[in-house]
């Protein structure tokens, strides 16, 4: 049956880094892959491809929460903060954030996080930026192809080494005036057959509901 590999986007946003599974290895990369220069053509070697641009899912204005010393949800001075990009789309696209662990005066471990409100707020805004800086205010295209690898067939099976693609790898596709190139963070596998059903190219980014606490 075909298995469906997937990046873990967590580790990335979280701790600098892409984790790397094989069974029971589990290695920590600064980044997995590497740039194959390989592309997938139209009319050679390209079968299908489909396009799709996420921009209602654009985060670029978020209303974040916090708890007081009373545990009462509580906003912050400004309300909400906005995106450098907030004029990029026609009306803003907000997102209401709740920062569960963030409670003024509360004690963990013996160590008060947040002595004051100011001191949540800082953490508040904080945590906002790096949802920001992590490109939540930014639409992402993702392209699905489908294609034929040409190892598989005799005339080109003296470069099957250039079509060993993995999670990770960045590499192009081209359909008529149009080209890509970005990695690869997803792809469809048959085990059985030894061969790719498709690959997805695209930017992973963290979603703002998992980056909240509750």
């Amino acid at each position: 049956f075909p298995v469906t590999i997937q990046v873990d986007d967590g580790f990335v946003s979280r701790f600098g880094g892409e984790i790397n599974r094989d069974n029971f290895d589990i290695d920590m990369l600064v980044q997995q892959g590497e740039n194959r220069d390989y592309r997938i053509i139209y009319k050679k070697n390209l079968t299908g491809l489909q396009i799709t641009n996420d921009s209602p899912t654009v985060v670029n204005r978020i209303i974040p929460t916090f708890l007081n010393e009373n545990n009462a949800a509580v906003l912050l001075p400004e309300i909400y903060i906005d995106s450098a990009l907030i004029s990029n789309t026609a009306i803003p696209h907000a997102k209401t954030i709740h920062y569960g662990d963030i409670k003024v005066s509360e004690e963990v471990d013996s160590v008060v996080l947040y002595p004051t409100t100011a001191d949540a707020e800082v953490e508040v805004r904080a945590r906002v930026a790096a949802l920001y800086a992590a490109g939540v205010d930014l639409p992402l295209l993702t392209v699905e192809i489908g294609f034929i690898q040409l190892r598989n067939t005799l005339e080109y099976a003296d470069y099957s080494a250039l079509e060993i693609v993995q999670l990770g790898d960045t590499i192009g596709a081209v359909y008529g005036d149009y080209s890509w190139t970005s990695r690869v963070v997803s792809y469809d596998r048959d085990a059985l057959l030894q061969k790719y059903n498709n690959i997805i190219l695209g930017t992973v980014r963290p979603s703002a509901s998992d980056m909240s606490a509750s």
